[in-house]
């Protein structure tokens, strides 16, 4: 039986964070990544293929558990895997040279996303790296629910399992602002529109509206 069937849950990585790794070069580097809302790590887990330490908080436990075993199925080195929920005081990790947010930012309201990036945007070493991704106010699932505030609403909508969620919305230059803590180089950042439609519950055709913001820290 070969090793990907074995593997729990996802199994490969998130494509925009594929092309973060190998277009800045990470697969000829080492360091140390922290991902934010790391699931079952399959994304940490095309970091520690080529090295990497690994670090990773999802608020799941099963899905921790999965990335731990999904890991030591892989010969990879154990990773640092915690179950940690974002709203919730989070430890510190000391310096990191990769800070990933591809599906987590957005799940909590922008004031907590203000905190969380005011303790770790500090922590990415000069030349260091962020990736993040978020919806922008053209989603589908913008304005469906209670509104919290700052563009941040709890959803109403069931249709596609976020029932009683916190979604919050950004455009590039909010995104920006947030990320202000990382002293993003603006000449050294890359921005992508990801349009699309995705099946929610009974059928239902969700409208997905999102953005991929990756940069690099002033050196």
């Amino acid at each position: 039986m070969n090793i990907l069937s074995q593997l729990e849950g996802l199994k490969f990585p998130d494509e925009m964070v594929t092309r973060f790794f190998f277009k800045n070069g990470f697969h000829n580097k080492t360091g140390r990544v922290l991902e934010l809302g790391c699931g079952n790590a399959n994304n940490l887990s095309l970091f520690a293929a080529y090295g990497w330490e690994c670090i990773g908080l999802d608020m799941a436990t099963h899905l921790i558990t999965q990335g731990k075993r999904n890991f030591e199925l892989q010969g990879y080195p154990p990773a640092r895997l915690e179950v940690k929920d974002m709203n919730d005081p989070l430890p510190d990790f000391g310096t990191i040279d990769v800070l990933l947010m591809p599906g987590s930012i957005y799940y909590i309201h922008f004031l907590r996303a203000r905190e969380v990036i005011q303790q770790f945007g500090p922590s990415i070493r000069a030349g260091g790296y962020v990736f993040c991704r978020f919806r922008t106010p053209e989603d589908y699932r913008f304005g469906k629910g209670t509104n919290l505030g700052c563009n941040s609403f709890r959803l109403n909508l069931k249709e596609t399992s976020e029932y009683n969620c916190i979604n919050a919305f950004y455009d590039v230059q909010s995104m920006l602002n947030l990320l202000e803590p990382c002293s993003i180089d603006l000449n050294k950042i890359s921005v992508m529109k990801l349009f699309f439609d995705n099946l929610g519950l009974e059928g239902k055709m969700i409208d997905n509206k999102e953005m991929v913001l990756w940069g690099q820290t002033n050196i």
